[in-house]
C-alpha cells in the first residue's frame, strides 16, 4: 500500500525517474513472487503426481474389469436364452413327435413327461390324460364291437332256425291242440315247450333278461330233452326266489345245459342228473349247473378258461359255444374272472357262474 502511495505521490510531481525505478523494483518482487509460486506448485505437482498414477491405474483397472463384465453378461445372456428357449421347444417338440405316432395309429407311442408345474408340464400332463382317455375309449369300443359282432353271430344262428316263425308257431299251436283233443297230452306239453323254447330263441339277444325267464326257458328246453331221455335223466332245480331279478344275457343257461347233455350224460344208460342251483353269496349270485357225467379232461378245462376251445356240435338247438357265451358274460359284467370249472374223469361236472350283482346305479363287483 506504501509502494503504491509512493508511486502516486511521484507520477503526481512528475519523477518520472524515481518512478522507473520504484516500477523496477517493483516487476523484480513479482518476478520473485512468480518463481516462487511455480516453486510451490510443482512441488505440490510432485506430491500428488504418485496419487495421480494410481488413480490412472484404477481407472485402466475399473475399464478392464467393466469389459470383462460386459463380455460375461454377453455370454450368460447368450447361455440362459438357449437354455430357456430349449426348455419350452424340445418339449413341446417331443409332445409333437408323440402325436405324430398317435395319428399314425401307435397308441403304444411313448409319451414324454414333464415333471414341472409351469404351462409345458401342464400341457405335458393334460397330454397324457388325454391319451389315456383315448386308449380307454377305443378298449370300450372294441369290447362293444366284439360283443355286437357276438351278438350278431347269435342272432345269424337263430335265424337259420327260422322257417316263417309265425307260420311255425302257428302249426305247432294247432298240433298241441289237436293233440290235446284227441288225448295226447304229453304230446300237447311237449309241442307248447317246442313253441315255447323257439320263441325264446328268436328273441333280441342283445336285451338282457331276468335270471327267471332263463330258468322258465331251461325248464321247457328240459322237458323237451325229457321227452328224449325220459327216465334215463332227471332234472333238479335249487333255485333261491331273491336272486331271479338279476338280468343276465339272453340265452346264458340254455347252452350250458345243452353242453351238460351232449358232453356229459348222453351215453349214460341210466342214473344221468343234471342240476341248477342258483343261491346268493356275498357280493354275488352263483349258478351251478352240474351233472354225473363222464367228466371233462384237464386241457379242455384249461383251454375253455382261456376262450380256446369251443363245445359245440353241428345239428343241435343253440350251437353257441360254451366261450361264447363266457365272453358274453365278460362284456356285460365288465369282468374277467366269471366262470369256474369242476371235473374229474367219470365224476361229473360242475359249470359255475359268479354273477356281480347288477343294478341300476350299482357298478358290477366280482365275487371272491
Amino acid at each position: 500500500m506504501y509502494i503504491e502511495q509512493s508511486i502516486i505521490h511521484k507520477l503526481t510531481k512528475q519523477q518520472f525517474t524515481d518512478y522507473a525505478d520504484q516500477y523496477n523494483e517493483i516487476e523484480k518482487v513479482a518476478s520473485f513472487i512468480r518463481e516462487d509460486s511455480q516453486a510451490l506448485v510443482d512441488v505440490e505437482l510432485s506430491l500428488y503426481q504418485p496419487v495421480y498414477k494410481q488413480m490412472l491405474k484404477h481407472t485402466a483397472r475399473m475399464n478392464e474389469l467393466g469389459g470383462t463384465l460386459f463380455i460375461l453378461t454377453t455370454i450368460l445372456s447368450i447361455v440362459f436364452a438357449i437354455w430357456l428357449s430349449r426348455t419350452i421347444v424340445i418339449p413341446i417338440h417331443h409332445l409333437v413327435h408323440a402325436a405324430k405316432k398317435i395319428s399314425a395309429g401307435q397308441l403304444d407311442a411313448r409319451i414324454p413327461r414333464f415333471h414341472g408345474h409351469d404351462e409345458i408340464g401342464l400341457l405335458g400332463k393334460t397330454f397324457q390324460h388325454m391319451i389315456e382317455n383315448l386308449r380307454i375309449l377305443i378298449s370300450k369300443n372294441m369290447e362293444i364291437l366284439e360283443k355286437e359282432k357276438l351278438v350278431r353271430e347269435f342272432e345269424l344262428k337263430a335265424l337259420q332256425s327260422q322257417i316263417n316263425p309265425h307260420f311255425l308257431f302257428n302249426t305247432l299251436n294247432v298240433i298241441s291242440k289237436l293233440a290235446y283233443i284227441e288225448g295226447a297230452e304229453q304230446t300237447s306239453e311237449l309241442t307248447i315247450s317246442t313253441s315255447n323254447l323257439l320263441r325264446y330263441n328268436l328273441r333280441k339277444l342283445d336285451e338282457p333278461v331276468t335270471l327267471r325267464e332263463e330258468v322258465e326257458h331251461a325248464k321247457e328246453y328240459f322237458a323237451i330233452q325229457k321227452a328224449r331221455f325220459r327216465d334215463r335223466v332227471s332234472f333238479q332245480l335249487e333255485v333261491d326266489e331273491a336272486c331271479l331279478d338279476q338280468p343276465i344275457p339272453c340265452l346264458t343257461l340254455q347252452p350250458l345245459i345243452e353242453n351238460a347233455f351232449i358232453h356229459g350224460i348222453e351215453g349214460m344208460e341210466k342214473g344221468a342228473k343234471i342240476q341248477l342251483m342258483i343261491e346268493q353269496k356275498r357280493n354275488c349270485i352263483q349258478v351251478t349247473i352240474a351233472d354225473n357225467g363222464v367228466g371233462m379232461p384237464y386241457d379242455v378245462q384249461k383251454a375253455i378258461m382261456n376262450a380256446s376251445y369251443s363245445l359245440t356240435k353241428t345239428g343241435h338247438s343253440t350251437g353257441l359255444g360254451l366261450e361264447n357265451v363266457l365272453r358274453r358274460l365278460q362284456l356285460f359284467y365288465g369282468v374277467e374272472k366269471i366262470l369256474d370249472i369242476q371235473s374229474a374223469p367219470n365224476e361229473g361236472t360242475a359249470i359255475i357262474l359268479r354273477l356281480p350283482r347288477r343294478e341300476s346305479d350299482v357298478q358290477a363287483t366280482y365275487c371272491r
